[in-house]
């Protein structure tokens, strides 16, 4: 089979079955490391590129913790809290430094470790809108990215022989626009960085 339009449209449609984690699949009941891992693997293997790949490893998670972007497990178990936590840092990981996601997530770290023993509802909202935001955004990728495949291949007149074209105008495309908004992400997480600063 060559390479063409109906390959990448089921590979976009594909995109339909990205697992969003809800507040309600998070357990309630503290976890140990191994039970994190495994709670993970589960939840986030639709968002594997390899099928060999980990989600999340024991020494990701120690690495989070040294960091200051995750705080201390209680007697060595990890709260739904820390779970929120892990599932925002995995996500912000796949584009942003530890030391962006630091600056980003400095401000609910601090609120938990001053709260510990009171409701942290600020995280549970934060959750919140970030699931609002990814189902929206996945929603949107899957039918505008599907539009805009019809119209480079329409445009271009790709025909068998030149699938190549295709794959290249197709990753350049993604490649350009994800990269436009990392930049962006960046000079914001900067911004907010430089007005911290200059209030202490």
């Amino acid at each position: 089979m060559n390479f063409n339009k109906d390959i990448i449209k089921e590979l976009i449609e594909e995109f339909n079955n990205l697992n969003v984690i809800e507040l309600l699949d998070i357990p309630k009941i503290d976890l140990y490391m191994d039970q994190v891992t495994t709670f993970f693997d589960d939840q986030l293997e639709s968002w594997k590129v390899n099928k060999k790949d980990k989600i999340l490893t024991k020494t990701m998670i120690n690495n989070y913790t040294k960091a200051g972007i995750l705080f201390p497990p209680i007697k060595k178990k990890y709260s739904n809290k820390h779970m929120i936590l892990l599932i925002l840092i995995y996500h912000l990981k796949q584009i942003l430094s530890l030391d962006d996601i630091h600056t980003l997530l400095s401000p609910v770290i601090e609120e938990n470790m001053l709260n510990e023993s009171k409701n942290f509802s600020s995280l549970y909202s934060i959750y919140e809108q970030f699931l609002n935001i990814q189902k929206e955004e996945i929603k949107n990728f899957v039918e505008n990215f599907s539009n805009k495949i019809d119209s480079l291949y329409d445009k271009n007149d790709f025909k068998n022989d030149n699938e190549y074209y295709l794959l290249f105008i197709t990753i350049v495309n993604l490649i350009i626009s994800s990269n436009i908004q990392r930049i962006f992400a960046e000079k914001l997480i900067d911004k907010f960085k430089e007005l911290q600063i200059n209030k202490e």
